[in-house]
C-alpha cells in the first residue's frame, strides 16, 4: 500500500475530513490532498505528525515500495530532463554550424535567426543540465560527464561562430 492510500486510511478511520487533518497537522488541505492522490509526498515535519495524530510509527508509514516508488519517478523526471538538455545541445550545435561556419550560403536574416538559436539553445542547455544534476544524483557518472563535454562542445562551436562573425565583420 503507498503513503497516499495508508493517510487516507488512517484519517477516514479516524472519522477525519481532510480539512481536519490539515489543521491538525498545520498544512493546507491541498497538501493532504496531494499526499492521499500520490501526487506528493509529506516533509519529514509532516511524516512525524501524521505519525503521532494517528499512533503509528514512521516505519509503518512509509514502506520500502514508496520510497521505491518515489525514486523510480524521480529518475523518469531526471531522464526527462537529461534528453530536453541534450536536445537544446544538439540544436545549438546544429544552428552554430548552419549560421555560423560560413558553409551554407544564407541570407543575412537566416544566418541571425540561427546565431539566436544557437545563443539559446546553449542557454537552455546549461540551464536544464543544472536542474538535472540537482535532480538526480544517483545518475551514472557517466552520463553527467558526457552532458558536461557537450556542453564544452557547445561553448566551443558558439564562441568560434561568434570569433568568424566577428572577423568577417571586422
Amino acid at each position: 500500500m503507498e503513503i497516499g492510500e495508508k493517510i487516507r486510511k488512517l484519517r477516514t478511520d479516524a472519522g477525519m475530513t481532510q480539512d481536519e487533518l490539515a489543521a491538525r497537522l498545520l498544512v493546507t488541505r491541498t497538501a493532504v490532498s496531494k499526499w492521499e492522490t500520490g501526487k506528493g509526498w509529506p516533509g519529514v515535519d509532516s511524516l512525524k505528525l501524521i505519525a503521532d495524530e494517528f499512533g503509528v510509527s514512521i516505519d509503518s508509514l512509509v514502506s520500502d515500495e514508496d520510497v521505491q516508488s518515489k525514486r523510480t519517478t524521480e529518475d523518469k523526471q531526471s531522464l526527462r530532463l537529461y534528453f530536453a538538455a541534450i536536445a537544446c545541445a544538439v540544436a545549438a550545435i546544429l544552428a552554430a554550424a548552419i549560421g555560423m561556419g560560413g558553409v551554407f550560403d544564407l541570407p543575412p536574416m537566416a544566418a541571425t535567426v540561427c546565431r539566436w538559436i544557437a545563443v539559446w539553445g546553449m542557454i537552455g542547455y546549461v540551464m536544464l543540465s543544472f536542474a538535472f544534476s540537482r535532480a538526480s544524483e544517483r545518475m551514472g557518472k557517466r552520463r553527467v560527464l558526457a552532458s558536461r563535454v557537450v556542453v564544452v562542445l557547445v561553448v566551443l562551436v558558439v564562441m568560434m561562430g561568434f570569433v568568424g562573425v566577428a572577423g568577417s565583420m571586422g
